[in-house]
Formats: C-alpha cells, structure tokens, sequence
C-alpha cells in the first residue's frame, strides 16, 4: 500500500510539475518534442517542397504539355 502512495504521488508531482529527485531518470528537459521542435521540421519540409517545385516545374509542366498535344481532340 505504501509503494501505491509513493506511485500515486509522482504521478501528481510530475503533473503539477514538482518532480523531487526520487523521480530519478525523468529529467524536464527530455519530455519530447516541443511546438518549436516541431514548427522547424515543418519549415524545413515547406524548403524541400518549394525547391522541388523550383527545380522540376518547368520540366514538368513541358511534360504535361507535350503529353497534351499528343492527344486528339474530339
């Protein structure tokens, strides 16, 4: 019953954000990603999106234009 209570009150202390140093191995600062983290990660997807579309958009859209012309009106 005692380790119950002890278990019961980390569970609150590292919801209200008081972790004591019996909480060993659980630091703060390694709680995952964060907001910024992730907001990075999705700026630099963005670069990747607007250079792939820099660098293959001309030879694409001659692509589909040649593909274009190809096919028969009706």
């Amino acid at each position: 019953m005692n380790r119950m209570i002890a278990a019961a009150h980390l569970w609150v202390a590292s919801m209200t954000g008081d972790a004591r140093p019996w909480a060993r191995g659980h630091d703060r600062r390694d709680r995952g990603a964060t907001s910024a983290e992730y907001a990075i990660i999705i700026a630099g997807i963005a670069v990747v999106i607007v250079v792939a579309v820099t660098l293959f958009g001309a030879s694409t859209k001659s692509l589909f234009d040649r593909a274009a012309t190809g096919i028969p009106s009706s």
